[in-house]
Parts: structure tokens; C-alpha cells; sequence
């Protein structure tokens, strides 16, 4: 093996007899040339001279500067080849998910190459000059064609567009074929670089190689390739390289040296590995189907260590096994989540507010959870046992399954993002304290979408996509494909702008959207299974999920109890600018009115950064304050009869000790507007045993 200095994709496969100049020579073929295609009757040597080709490749080059894709659809004879560790997958002929999967990857690779050498002249220019992203080369074998066609005939138009567009960046195809009647003749032209063995009928051996080839024995590995003699092209018989396994010592047979060889390289590649992590990262992506199941806990990142651009991770993406993330500054601000009931809309909003709230402190994000549903139902009392429920989460600053509920945070959100309304109450300390909503973000996620209709009783929904354009608000929306239906809903409108949504299951509604992906959906799709669509781009995923039973040996609740209780036992619940109970101050701001200094009311604790004697001066102030203000209300300017009308009112006696408004009495009880005893009035100013002037 030489994985120091790399070489062209050149394969060094067997002899080569070139009776005009009576010499042998080594068998060279040059992947990068053109697309290979090998013929041949059954037997003769086909997969034999795949693997002969592969494993010189692999010994070559590390599994840095080298992925191999195989189809093996030639009755298994490539599956020694599988603990390469440039292997992505070799795949066989039922495993038609796996087969899409394949063909799916390699077109990703074509694309995401062609995007980012734009600015370069080749793909050759693009690595000299990025040596340490440099792309590695790929290789695709399909073994058996003819199945191929057969059984994935739908599929041929994609194999021959990555065949014609692969070379430019750097994806090489080989195929073998029995006869040249199982390659269509589009194909046949594309595979300029031909080679065959034995066939049935030698007259084809013109229409692979062309004429002046002379006949052969007809032995296994023995065929006819187009060598150069001088400066002209002719068909020259070669046979083929093969590594030979010794003998053990003790007599026992040797074993499949191809196996043996892949098994060496994949343990020297292991002890690099060990020697240096980093290199994992640089061995191709498995070609595995997407799990049914995807443990939310797998995705996550280190608690409180979320991605600063609030890419938040919910599940897993289908072509690199990443974790596929929510991006809600670079596609967002806003998402909305669809698909047919029972599909895992819900575990979507589950998995996104668990992993929000393992991210971020509840001073980086806080959340509004709404579900206008039914107790049963509603997504944030999901959890674990006791009060490790989403509602509980720190990060949780209300929860809304009302219409007053509703209100109640519309006006809270007001508080947080109009600044007039901000200003108006900055400095009532006993109801108010803004935070910093340039650093926190507020997300209002939303369930059952469908339902929402009870909610629109107050403010409503009109009045909630009113709040926070612009800002750090974010919003996130399920519910079944209808919601996308409505016209008239400002919300939806406001959410849907950002052209960000997931639809779970449903093929046909993402073709209604407009968007293309590298994805074909023959079957139905298992719950949590979507596709992630921003403007007219889709990707498939996996929802992840917190409740998968088994993970680290534990039981879905106790993984839930884990989760939720690590972080309500890491962070202080996270609070509402306008933190008061009473409403009644935030009103008034909301209107308009200034409000009136609080007199004689309790004075708001101190900041905690206020030392002990700035505290105790300004209760006294406040003391000063109330002892004024208490003193003026005994003096009552004495009220012109000419001035006013005047109205007889009956009083009715009142029960000793209660007067109005919590005024004193004469008897020393409680009288109206705060009179001394001895003057008590009854709202006006004049004496209680008085009748009213008006």
C-alpha cells in the first residue's frame, strides 16, 4: 500500500500480449479516462476483475482520496470487498432502499462539487488549491447490468445522467454486462472505455473492441482489451491480476485473499484512526437506509452548548447521517410543520422544544407553547414522571390552551417588543423589569393548528401575528396539510413567508410546493419520515424522538426524567419583562396612559446589585413621600355652594367598620379616601353625615 503519494486513478490489473512487438506488458486502465463497461459470459471473470481493480485502487489510494459505491447484483461476488474502508456500501439486488439511497448520494455528490467549483477551472484546480477540503474521488460499480435494467428500469434514466455528468467531477463508472444486447444503445455510447472476456458469440467481440482482434483461449480471466501500439488503437489479449493467500503453516487452506486484503487495509486504517479521531470524519457516508427510529439523545449537543446560528437539531438527515437541523436564522425566522394525522407532527414539536431547552439558557431562548386541544392531547404535557413535563421546562414562559390565555401573553408579548409600551412602563420596578430581547429569543411554537378557531375569542390569533415583527420573535406552527388552505389567517401568512416547512409523509403535497430533491417514494413512509423543504429545495429526515425505549438500557420514562430533569435542575425559570400578575398597569401602557406614581403602595425590592444602604434610603424617601402626601389630603378646600348644583343623596347607614374606598371612620373604623377620623368624608370632601355636592 502507498497512501503517502497518490496516485492518478490508474489500476495496475493484469498482462497484456502485444504480439506485434513480442513483448508483455502490465494491464493498465485509467478510470479517469472514460467510463468502463466489461463483457462477458457468466464464469468467465467479470466481478473477478471488479475486485481485482477495486482492491489495486484502495491499495493506492487512502480512503481520504477514494470512495467506492458498489451494486452487487451479480449474485454476491463483491461481497468480500466489504470491510474496505473506502467502502460507502455494496449493495445488493432486493435492497431497493438502499439502491435509491445510493444513486441518491451520488448525485448530491455531483451537485454540491458542481455549486462549489464554480469559481474554480476544474475540479483538478479546486483541489490543488484547497488541499485540505479536496475532493475525493469516487467510484461506482454496478455488477450486472441487466438486473439492473430489469429491475430498476425506472432508475436507468438517472444511472445514465450521473454516468454523463460524473467525470467532470470526479465520479468514475464501471459496468459489467453478460451480453452487449443488456446495455440500452444511450448507455452503450456513454461507456467509450470497453473491455470484454469470453461471449457467447464471437462476432460481438467487434462491437466492443473493434476489429483486427485475434481469437483466444477461452480460460476465466482471459479477455480483449484496446491498447495503444505506436499511435494506433488495437484489441490485444491480457489476462488477469489476482492476489494469491499462502498457506498456513499448519495446513490449513487458504482463505479469499480478496477478504484477507480488504480486512489488512481496514485494520491499518483503524490504527490511524486511533492515532488521529479527526480522520473518521473523512471516510465515506454509509449507504444505510434512514432508521424508523432515531433517539432524540443521538442529535443532541452537550447541554447548553447549542449552535450559536440557532440551528437547532431535531432528527437526522438522510444523505450525510447528520444531525438535520431547524435553521432558524439562516432559512428561517419562522417554520411550519404539516402532514396527514397520526404522522409525527406533534414529535416534531416535542423534539424541537427538548432540544431548544438542552441548547440555550432560558436568558438565550424562551418559549410559548400553545395547543388549543384537549388535556390528553396537548403536546407540552408530554414527559416524564411527576412534574418533568415541557411545561416545566425553564425555558417555558407560558402555556395556552384558551383564548384568555391568550390574551394574557399577546399583551406580555407587547411588553417584551413595542418599545412605546416599553418606555411607558420602564421604571415601574414593582411590575416591570425589561430583559434584554436582543439576546433572548421568544419562540411561540403552535399545535393543532387546526383547532386554533376557540382562541379567537379575544385578541386572537390577528392579534398575535401583530407582535414582535422584525424582532427576536420566532414562530412554529403544526398542523395537517388544510392549515396551508387558509387564506385569511394572518399567522399562518406571517409563518408561511419564511418558505421554510416540513411535511411529514406526504410526497404529493411537496410536489404541489414546487420543491425537487434527490428522492423517489415508491412506498409509504414510516411515522416521523419528512421532507424539509426551503423555497423550492427538499431533503429527506428522520424525526428523532426522547422516548425511544432502550436507549442506554433505560425505559422511555426514565429517559424522558433524565432529559427534562437535567435541565430544570441546571437553569431558573425564565421571566416575562412584565412579570406582575395583575394586568392592569400593562393596560394602560397598551393604551396609551401614562402611568401615576404608586403612592403609598409597596415599594419594589431593590436590584440585587443595590447595597444595603441605598435600599434603606429609598424606603425612607418613600416613607417621606407617603407621611406628605397623607398630611394634604386633611386639608379640603372649603366648596362654594354658587358654584354647584346641588343634589340630596340618602346614604344608607353602614355597618360599623366599614366605610369606602378604606378611608377611616368617626368610630376610628375604616372611612373613605384615606380622611383622619375625626374628619371622615364620604368621596368628595365633604362630611359623611352631609349630603353630596354635585
Amino acid at each position: 500500500m502507498d497512501w503517502q503519494n497518490a496516485l492518478t486513478i490508474k489500476s495496475a490489473l493484469g498482462v497484456v500480449d502485444n504480439p506485434y512487438l513480442a513483448q508483455q506488458r502490465v494491464l493498465t486502465i485509467d478510470l479517469s479516462a472514460d467510463p468502463l463497461v466489461i463483457f462477458g459470459s457468466a464464469g468467465r471473470g467479470k466481478s473477478t476483475f471488479l475486485k481485482s481493480l477495486l482492491t489495486s485502487l484502495a491499495a493506492a489510494h487512502s480512503p481520504i482520496e477514494l470512495h467506492m459505491f458498489a451494486l452487487d447484483f451479480a449474485r454476491g461476488g463483491l461481497k468480500a470487498l466489504r470491510s474496505l474502508p473506502h467502502m460507502a456500501g455494496i449493495v445488493d439486488l432486493n435492497e431497493e432502499e438502499r439502491v435509491e439511497r445510493l444513486l441518491r448520494m451520488v448525485r448530491n455528490t455531483i451537485e454540491e462539487r458542481q455549486t462549489k467549483i464554480q469559481a474554480y477551472d476544474s475540479l483538478t484546480d479546486y483541489n490543488l488549491k484547497n488541499p485540505d477540503k479536496a475532493f475525493p474521488a469516487v467510484v461506482v460499480v454496478v455488477d450486472n447490468v441487466s438486473e439492473f435494467k430489469e429491475t430498476y428500469e425506472r432508475y436507468l434514466g438517472d444511472l445514465m445522467a450521473l454516468i454523463r455528468d460524473g467525470r467532470s467531477f470526479g465520479v468514475y463508472f464501471v459496468i459489467t454486462a453478460s451480453l452487449t444486447v443488456d446495455v440500452p444503445n444511450k448507455l452503450f455510447s456513454l461507456l467509450s472505455q470497453r473491455i470484454t472476456f469470453t461471449l457467447p458469440d464471437p462476432t460481438e467481440y467487434t462491437t466492443v473492441v473493434g476489429r483486427g482482434w485475434a481469437s483466444f483461449n477461452d480460460v476465466p480471466g482471459r479477455g480483449l482489451a484496446v491498447q495503444l501500439v505506436g499511435d494506433r488503437p488495437v484489441p490485444l489479449e491480457f489476462q488477469t491480476a489476482v492476489p494469491v493467500a499462502a498457506a498456513s503453516e499448519d495446513g490449513t487452506p487458504a482463505g479469499d485473499a480478496f477478504r484477507e486484503l480488504s480486512e489488512r487495509m481496514a485494520a491499518a486504517w483503524q490504527t490511524l484512526e486511533s492515532a488521529n479521531p479527526a480522520l473518521k470524519s473523512r471516510r465515506p457516508k454509509r449507504v444505510e437506509p434512514l432508521p424508523k427510529l432515531v433517539p432524540l439523545q443521538s442529535v443532541l449537543p452537550a447541554l447548553g452548548k447549542g449552535d450559536p446560528n440557532l440551528a437547532v437539531p431535531v432528527g437526522l438527515n438522510d444523505l450525510d447521517r447528520e444531525p438535520m437541523r431547524a435553521e432558524f436564522l439562516a432559512k428561517g425566522p419562522h417554520w411550519i410543520v404539516i402532514g396527514p394525522p397520526v404522522t409525527g407532527k406533534s414529535t416534531v414539536l416535542r423534539s424541537l422544544v427538548l432540544s431548544l431547552a438542552h441548547g440555550y439558557t432560558p436568558d438565550q431562548v424562551a418559549m410559548v407553547l400553545v395547543d388549543p386541544s384537549d388535556t390528553v392531547r396537548r403536546f407540552h404535557n408530554f414527559g416524564g414522571n411527576g412534574d418533568n413535563t415541557l411545561a416545566r421546562l425553564p425555558h417555558v414562559l407560558a402555556t395556552v390552551s384558551n383564548a384568555k390565555e391568550l390574551d394574557d401573553v399577546i399583551k406580555r408579548l407587547t411588553a417584551e417588543y413595542d418599545e412605546q409600551v416599553v418606555a411607558r412602563l420602564t421604571g415601574q420596578t414593582d411590575v416591570f423589569v425589561p430583559k434584554d430581547n436582543q439576546a433572548r429569543r421568544i419562540f411561540v411554537i403552535v399545535d393543532h393548528y387546526d383547532d386554533v378557531e376557540p382562541l379567537n375569542k379575544g385578541l386572537g390569533l390577528a392579534g398575535l401575528a401583530a407582535v414582535g415583527k422584525g424582532r427576536n420573535m420566532h414562530l412554529v406552527i403544526g398542523g395537517t396539510l388544510g392549515i396551508m388552505r387558509s387564506g385569511g389567517d394572518e399567522l399562518r401568512r406571517r409563518a408561511e413567508s419564511a418558505r421554510y416547512t416540513l411535511v411529514l409523509q406526504d410526497y404529493e403535497a411537496v410536489r404541489y410546493m414546487g420543491a425537487k430533491g434527490n428522492f423517489t417514494v415508491t412506498k409509504e413512509l414510516p411515522p416521523g419520515r419528512g421532507f424539509l423543504v426551503k423555497a423550492v429545495s427538499a431533503s429527506l429526515v428522520q424525526i428523532g424522538m426522547a422516548d425511544v425505549d432502550g436507549v442506554d438500557g433505560r425505559t422511555a420514562q426514565e429517559q424522558l426524567d433524565r432529559l427534562i430533569g437535567d435541565i430544570r435542575a441546571r437553569y431558573q425559570p425564565a421571566q416575562w419583562s412584565y412579570f406582575a400578575a395583575d394586568l392592569t398597569a400593562l393596560d394602560k401602557a397598551i393604551r396609551g396612559e401614562e402611568a401615576a406614581p404608586a403612592a403609598g403602595g409597596p415599594a419594589a425590592p431593590p436590584p440585587e446589585a443595590q447595597s444595603t444602604t441605598d435600599a434603606m434610603s429609598a424606603i425612607a424617601e418613600l416613607m417621606k413621600m407617603q407621611a406628605s402626601m397623607t398630611g394634604s389630603l386633611g386639608t379640603v378646600a372649603e366648596a362654594n355652594p354658587l358654584n354647584f348644583a346641588s343634589v340630596t343623596i340618602e346614604v344608607p347607614d353602614e355597618p360599623a367598620g366599614n366605610g369606602t374606598n378604606g378611608a377611616n371612620g368617626s368610630n376610628g373604623a375604616d372611612g373613605g379616601n384615606g380622611a383622619h377620623p375625626e374628619q371622615a368624608t364620604n368621596g368628595d370632601g365633604a362630611p359623611a353625615s352631609e349630603p353630596a355636592k354635585a
